[in-house]
Parts: C-alpha cells; sequence; structure tokens
C-alpha cells in the first residue's frame, strides 16, 4: 500500500473519528428539540435523493459549543443514504431567533444534493459574473480607488494577490447559503445573520487574503439586503393604523435590509442577483410549504400581542362554545414576530399598560423561550391535527349539547365555571393555551397535560434534604447553587409518543404543555386527575398558583402503587380550576417561578427564615 493510500485512509479514519465523538456527545437536553425537528424535516424534504435506499438523509442532532454547523458525509456506496450531523452551540440552547442561521448551514448540503444541487449548481455557475466572475475581475475590485482602508491595508500586507479560481469558488458558495437561508426563514434569517455575524466580524468589510474563504462579512450582507430589496421583502405586513405593531416591524426590517450604503461593496448587479434568485426558487419549487413567504396582518399582529403580554406567539381562538379552533404558524412566522416584538419590545408595552399595569419589559432570551415553547405547542397543534385526520370522529346522529348560557348575575368571589372561564380566555384577561380538545374545559376546571421535560430527583451528593444548607448555596457562589442542583435530578427531555417511566418511590418534577397567564384578580388550585390517582399516580403539585404568574405550571409526580407507570408528553394528569381574590395582590417582591419555562428548584429556605437556621 503507497503512502498516499495510506495517507487517504488515515484521512478517512479522522473523519469518521470526528462525527463518531459528535454523535457520541450528543444530548438531547442540550438543544432545542421542537427547532431540531422542524430542520430534520426540512433537510429530508430538500435533499431527498430517489436512488438511495429510505431517500431521506439520516440526520443526527448535537450539542457542541463550536457553533452552527452541518456536517454532510455524502453516501459512500450507491444505494446507500448519506448522513448530515447538525451540530447546535449548546451555549444558545434556547435562542430560537439566532438559530435561523441554520439556513445558511443547509446550504451547502443543498449544493451536494441531486435535484437541488443541480439548480445549485445552475445558481452558482450564475453567480460567476461581476467581481466573481474571474481572478482578474476579483483582483480589479479588490484593488479599486474606492476599496475600504482595511482591504487596501490587506492588499499591502499581501502584495501582489490574486485570489485562485477556489476561493472564487468558495466565495460564490457562502453567497448561495446566504440567499438559500434567506428563502429558508426570510427576513428572520436576515437579522440573525447580522445578529450573530457583525458582532464578531470587527470591521465590517475586513479581510484575510492569506485564507479568504468568506467574502468580507459587508458584501454578505450587502447581497442579502439587495435581495430582500428585490424579494419586496423589506415591506411591513402590517400599516400605520397598527400603530406600534408597525413601527417595530419597520424597525426590524430596516435592520434586516440596511446594506451598509458603500457602492464598492456591491459584487452582483441587481439584474444578476435577480436571475440568481429566480434558480434559488427552483430549489424550493417541490417543496413550497416550508419555503418562507411573508405572514399577513392579522396573523402578525395576534402573535405580536400574545409575545408583549408573556405568551407563546400561537394563533388560537376559543369559541362560546369551548372549542378552540388554531391557525398553523409556520416557524418563519414564529421568527419573525419574535424578531419584531424584540425591536419594539418597550414602546409595544406600553400599548398593553392600560389592561396589564404589571406588565413588565421582556429580555432577549424571554422572548426566544416563549418561541420556543410556541414550537413546541405548535406540534402539538399539528399531532392532534394530524391524528383528527387520520380518526374521523363517528357520528351517531345525536345532536351535542348546546353549552349553558352565561350567568349575567352572581357574587364576584368564588370558583369559575365553564362560561365564566371561557368568557375570561376570550376577553384575553386569562390564558391557558393550548387547549387541544373542547372537553378540557369542564363544569367548573380546566384539564393539563404533561410537557416533554422530566427531572427525576435523586439522592446523589447529599444524605438529606437541609434548609441550612440550602441557605449556604443561596448565599454562595451561584456555580455552587447550580452544582448542587445538576447532583439533586437528571433532565430529560421527551417527544411525543416517547413514554418515561416513573418507578415507585420515585419523584419527578414536569411541566404542563399548556402556558398558565393569570390576571391580578384570580388565583389557580390545582388538583389531580382521580382516573390517575386510582393508579397510584400522586400529584403533589403545590396547590395554589398565585395572582399575576406567567409560565408553564409544573407537577410533582409521585408513584404509590408498586409496579412503574408509563407517562407520556400530552396525557391530561392534572386540573386547574380559578378563584376571584378580593382585595390588592400586590407583592413586596417578585415571586420565585415568575415567567416559568420549565421546572426547577425553588428557595427552600427564604431569607426570613434564615434567623432560625445554623450559620455555616
Amino acid at each position: 500500500m503507497g503512502a498516499e493510500k495510506i495517507a487517504d485512509n488515515m484521512r478517512d479514519l479522522a473523519r469518521i473519528g470526528i462525527r463518531v465523538a459528535l454523535i457520541e456527545r450528543s444530548h438531547l437536553g442540550e438543544f432545542s428539540w421542537p427547532f431540531t425537528d422542524i430542520i430534520r424535516e426540512f433537510a429530508e424534504k430538500l435533499f431527498l435523493e430517489e436512488e438511495l435506499y429510505g431517500g431521506g438523509p439520516i440526520v443526527h442532532v448535537v450539542s457542541e459549543g463550536t457553533g452552527y454547523q452541518v456536517v454532510d458525509d455524502p453516501a459512500s456506496r450507491p444505494g446507500t443514504r448519506r448522513i448530515l450531523i447538525v451540530a447546535f452551540p449548546r451555549q444558545l440552547k434556547h435562542h430560537v431567533l439566532i438559530h435561523a442561521i441554520f439556513g445558511h448551514e443547509l446550504g451547502h448540503p443543498a449544493a451536494r444534493t441531486d435535484d437541488s444541487g443541480r439548480i445549485a449548481q445552475t445558481v452558482l455557475e450564475a453567480c460567476e459574473v461581476g467581481a466573481l466572475q474571474s481572478a482578474k475581475t476579483a483582483r480589479d475590485w479588490l484593488t479599486r480607488n474606492d476599496a475600504p482602508a482595511v482591504v487596501k491595508a490587506e492588499q499591502r500586507r499581501q502584495g501582489e494577490y490574486t485570489p485562485s479560481n477556489e476561493e472564487l469558488k468558495d466565495w460564490r458558495t457562502e453567497i448561495f447559503c446566504d440567499l438559500f437561508g434567506l428563502h429558508l426563514f426570510g427576513p428572520a434569517f436576515a437579522v440573525a445573520h447580522r445578529a450573530a455575524l457583525e458582532p464578531a466580524s470587527g470591521w465590517p468589510s475586513k479581510i484575510d487574503l492569506g485564507s479568504a474563504t468568506h467574502p468580507p462579512y459587508a458584501v454578505r450582507r450587502r447581497v442579502i439586503a439587495a435581495a430582500m430589496r428585490l424579494k419586496r421583502w423589506h415591506i411591513p405586513c402590517t400599516s400605520e393604523a397598527d400603530g406600534a405593531v408597525y413601527i417595530a416591524e419597520n424597525a426590524m426590517l430596516s435592520y434586516a435590509a440596511e446594506d451598509g450604503g458603500d457602492p464598492w461593496l456591491t459584487v452582483l448587479a441587481d439584474g444578476d442577483l435577480d436571475k440568481i434568485l429566480l434558480e434559488i426558487d427552483k430549489v424550493f419549487l417541490p417543496h413550497a410549504e416550508i419555503a418562507y413567504s411573508p405572514p399577513d396582518r392579522l396573523l402578525t399582529t395576534q402573535l405580536i400581542d400574545r409575545l408583549i403580554l408573556g405568551r407563546p406567539p400561537i394563533a388560537d381562538h376559543l369559541e362560546e362554545s369551548g372549542k378552540t379552533t388554531y391557525e398553523p404558524v409556520p416557524i418563519q412566522h414564529c421568527l419573525y414576530a419574535g424578531w419584531t416584538a424584540w425591536f419594539g419590545r418597550e414602546k409595544l408595552r406600553l400599548t398593553k399598560l392600560t389592561k396589564h399595569p404589571r406588565l413588565k419589559v421582556l429580555t432577549f432570551l424571554e422572548i426566544n423561550r416563549l418561541c420556543e415553547q410556541a414550537l413546541l405547542q405548535q406540534r402539538a397543534i399539528n399531532t392532534v391535527t394530524e391524528w383528527k385526520a387520520r380518526h374521523p370522529p363517528k357520528t351517531n346522529g345525536e345532536e351535542e349539547e348546546p353549552p349553558p348560557p352565561p350567568r349575567v348575575n352572581g357574587p364576584k368571589s368564588g370558583t369559575l365555571g365553564r362560561s365564566k372561564l371561557i368568557s375570561r380566555i376570550r376577553s384575553e384577561e386569562l390564558s391557558v393555551a393550548p387547549l387541544l380538545s373542547p372537553e378540557q374545559i369542564g363544569a367548573s376546571s380546566i384539564d393539563l397535560r404533561m410537557g416533554n421535560v422530566v427531572l427525576i430527583v435523586r439522592a446523589r451528593g447529599s444524605s438529606h434534604v437541609d434548609p441550612a444548607r440550602a441557605m449556604k448555596h443561596a448565599t454562595g457562589e451561584s456555580h455552587e447553587k447550580e452544582a448542587g442542583l445538576q447532583q439533586k435530578h437528571e433532565r430529560y427531555e421527551l417527544k411525543f409518543e416517547t413514554s418515561f417511566l416513573l418507578h415507585p418511590g420515585t419523584l419527578a418534577l414536569v411541566p404542563t404543555l399548556e402556558w398558565v397567564s393569570l390576571p391580578s384578580d384570580l388565583m389557580g388550585h390545582v388538583t389531580a386527575r382521580s382516573t390517575w390517582a386510582r393508579e397510584g399516580l400522586s400529584i403533589a403539585t403545590a396547590t395554589m398558583i398565585e395572582p399575576g404568574y406567567q409560565g408553564i405550571v409544573t407537577l410533582e409526580l409521585a408513584n404509590l402503587g408498586e409496579i412503574p407507570i408509563a407517562l407520556y408528553p400530552g396525557l391530561e394528569l392534572a386540573q386547574i380550576s380559578f378563584t376571584d381574590v378580593v382585595g390588592d395582590t400586590t407583592r413586596p417582591k417578585k415571586g420565585q417561578f415568575g415567567l416559568s419555562f420549565e421546572p426547577r428548584q425553588g428557595v427552600l429556605a427564604k431569607e426570613s427564615e434564615y434567623p432560625f437556621l445554623p450559620a455555616g
């Protein structure tokens, strides 16, 4: 065996080792699986290869600390399926608005897939125009008198530099991938692209001519901005009559479509770019449902309203009968609303203060997590919708019992009945969503479903629960507290139709699928459904939820029986009722679980209890 062959084999083994290591380091709890499933569906549709067994690629998702990437291992033998490894940056797990960057990364395997790849090659050939046409045109462009100072300085440092054909091909590929991402996610991609890359690029026009695998960031931004203008995606879907929403949308789109203003940055004329965009349209032609299309005005305002109120942006409408209708919300429109809410968060909040005086300005992470929660809830909505399509209801000729008439007069204080529950939800004062079945609203309560996160309480690292130790963690370094929580809990994320076994004597914390938002004059009471209690399942939830609370409800599940119980996300395990509260409900301090996205350990020892606990 020759030396070159040995070297090739060693390189292949190294690549295999990297892939295996990536897969072994994958942890489901370390990336946003609702977003991941969407990326997987995009890949399976866009990269379908009919001649391969099974058609679509095998998609592995991993959590890494190095950034966004899609590693493409084309099939090595005819008839085998290719492997795509999608890597999320672990530190940005919940930042789904930034995850739109994956649109660019998916462009790389698109260029190597038979169907989309043939079109991609046409696109890359169409990019061989202007400054990117040849080494000579690229050099002429780099040495123009109006080139930025950082480019001129790099030219002086490198001397007589002429880009190679391989470098130009890399540039054209990167521009294709940017335009691919824009077609997939629309303005949300453009905003994420700028928000993620501009701070890291230093001087926007900076270029390392010694290793120029990517065009200067400012050139890429100029191409994206021009493409948005040509696609007319820079025009708001709202109007001036929508007030603060219109101002916020305008601010978001202006940020996405700002091109830097320097004429030197233009490497593709509008006419050439328009032809390229038409070719990319052909990639998405068989899959129009996953390509970006602008949202309509009513949907956009509804999603943004929900976000500003601290609620996941889904499109639901509760009818007087108790039936909820849903409008499908594509991921692109969810991210579009998220970015718009972020750009207009302060002014949008002011429009809600009359009805919601305690409303606070959301942080960037909170808006991201609300959008992530909406993606999860949309998965649940889609799951129920698809199941109902496969199992149409059987009719026996009997008419449904009409809902009872609303009670006009009655005492202020008391438990809300069905008609009052529906009325308060329809007025948007109270929110419990998503309600996937009319039967979830009972005579005086609403059934709650199990969510997708499970924290199993373990006895590792401690012999007993000690509030004095909890006080030490609370007053000490944050990493000590976090280390203690990680020792105490094992965390799992479950997809729908996936079970976990709750063994006898085990305590687990799970969230509800529903997001609950209480006004200041209502309190909630959570209790177990008797059906599950008879099987030994105890839901030892703290029964009271305070006025003004927003978030999921944590259910503390304990198996009091003698055999394990299999539980699935989406099962209706608990129920919540609401009672009027008389008097002022303002608290001197914020509740410890406000705007809660998943189960977490509370403060075992409050500051008012410290005098009764031993120091040290």
